[in-house]
């Protein structure tokens, strides 16, 4: 077993070596530092990465809401003081009749423009358009409504499939700037990686079961570019901006180090306390009794997927978008939704290619059982005739602050 002193080790040591190894590269090689576009654009994406950082981590929330459902409006405009805008072009689906939704503010007050689509309105006035949004049909759509490869703001928020639907549009090549989605926070908030399984003509019937985990989304969006920025104040939606913007910062870039170092020691210290959001050793199961779920393996677990986290950015990771959240989240009921309808999830681990097809076929089946008994880990069992694993599912309450079960995948 790999415990916490291993892992800091490794990691400091992997943050020595690396710088040396790279500077010897780019000698042998003969590089040499110009002034170039790419040194004007690092200049700018340093900016928007330090003005981000400045705005939602000095411990001031920035949700507001006009028309939004959870202040999005809020983060959305603080968001684009920083990134500002290229083309005002939108993207959001799940909107209803499209009078609460992320955009509306963006189009009546902004100047914007773009694609909104339900499964039951359509209101040709505000290009909302009725469909009927899959994984396997998504594509079809965007091209249908000619949305562009490149923009500036996507919202995706259809309950069920979420999850699997994001996955084909990001796979597809499409890149808005800043990215919102709605998260299944009925997990934490750092780690358990699950989905659903996709359903394509299924929807959601007001339960805990839909979406993906906080930590899965993370994983999908990391492999197209895309890195944790913030939660809305009640943790339903978690945003993303993508590297074009903000840079691809690792451990060996210039003055990241310490930054790595502080943040795995952040990290450390949060492990090391009796109340650590992250391993929640008080946690409150389903039925609100407590029991002690801290263990040794998944106090490893937790650091390893930290750390991972941390050293491909240093600066926006689901880590600092976790401790950015409010300790107290007034109006937020327990528990968030009913029982799961289903039982059956798909655990997304890490360094997936999210490119491919008909990626959910070849991902391992977990069946999450909601008990206050110990962890079953019954391999014989299956899940749609596909042999899966049982384990416990204690429903995480206010992400980060609660926990579910005793192993924790890396």
């Amino acid at each position: 077993m790999v415990d916490l002193r291993t892992i800091l080790s490794f990691l400091l040591a992997y943050l020595t070596i690396w710088p040396l190894w790279s500077f010897y590269v780019r000698s042998s090689t003969g590089s040499r530092a110009v002034l170039s576009k790419s040194d004007s654009k690092a200049e700018s994406q340093g900016q928007v990465r330090q003005c981000l950082k400045d705005t939602f981590y000095n411990g001031v929330r920035r949700d507001a809401k006009v028309y939004s459902q959870m202040g999005e409006d809020g983060i959305i405009e603080s968001a684009f003081s920083c990134l500002k805008t290229t083309d005002k072009y939108y993207v959001e689906f799940g909107v209803e009749d499209g009078r609460e939704c992320t955009t509306r503010l963006l189009r009546e007050r902004g100047g914007w423009s773009g694609l909104m689509m339900d499964g039951s309105h359509v209101n040709q006035s505000i290009n909302l358009q009725k469909e009927f949004m899959t994984s396997s049909n998504i594509v079809s759509l965007f091209q249908k409504h000619g949305v562009p490869k490149q923009y500036d703001f996507m919202t995706v928020d259809i309950d069920l499939n979420t999850f699997w639907v994001l996955q084909a549009i990001l796979a597809a090549g499409y890149r808005p700037r800043l990215l919102n989605v709605e998260i299944n926070r009925n997990f934490p908030a750092t780690f358990k990686a699950y989905a659903v399984v996709n359903r394509p003509q299924a929807v959601w019937t007001q339960g805990c079961y839909f979406g993906a985990s906080p930590l899965a989304y993370t994983r999908l969006a990391q492999f197209f570019g895309y890195r944790p920025l913030v939660f809305d104040q009640l943790a339903v939606n978690l945003f993303f901006v993508h590297t074009d913007s903000v840079g691809s910062m690792t451990p060996a870039s210039s003055g990241n180090t310490s930054r790595v170092l502080q943040a795995a020691a952040a990290v450390s210290e949060d492990l090391r306390k009796t109340s650590t959001r992250i391993l929640h050793p008080t946690a409150s199961s389903v039925d609100g009794s407590s029991s002690s779920r801290t263990t040794a393996t998944s106090s490893s677990h937790a650091a390893l997927a930290m750390i991972s986290d941390i050293l491909l950015d240093p600066d926006f990771n689901l880590y600092a978008a976790d401790r950015a959240l409010p300790s107290e989240r007034q109006g937020l009921r327990w528990p968030i939704h009913d029982g799961c309808s289903n039982k059956d999830w798909v655990h997304i681990p890490a360094h997936v290619n999210f490119s491919e097809t008909l990626l959910d076929a070849g991902l391992a089946k977990i069946v999450l059982l909601e008990s206050v008994k110990g962890s079953p880990d019954d391999r014989g069992n299956t899940c749609d005739g596909v042999p899966c694993t049982i384990r416990v599912f204690r429903r995480a309450k206010y992400l980060g602050y609660q926990g579910m079960d005793d192993e924790d995948e890396k």
